[in-house]
């Protein structure tokens, strides 16, 4: 009987292929525009950092519909 494991399971490679996709993608397009519409304090900063793995001290820049930054408390 082996403990040791000889093949990894499919969802690690799997894992490991995305990884590799967006590390592409992100060297490809380093920097992009994302829009998020909604009501205020329903989490669309929440979700735009977790999209973008960003430090809880990092904060986006926020535009009003007339295109001038606005400040993130």
């Amino acid at each position: 009987m082996s403990t040791a494991i000889e093949n990894p399971p499919a969802e690690a490679s799997t894992h490991d292929e995305e990884a590799t996709d967006i590390s592409k993608f992100r060297k490809m397009c380093p920097r992009f525009r994302v829009l998020i519409v909604g009501r205020a304090n329903s989490g669309k900063t929440t979700i735009l950092k977790k999209m973008c793995d960003a430090a809880a001290e990092e904060k986006p820049i926020v535009r009003d519909k007339s295109g001038t930054k606005v400040l993130v408390l």
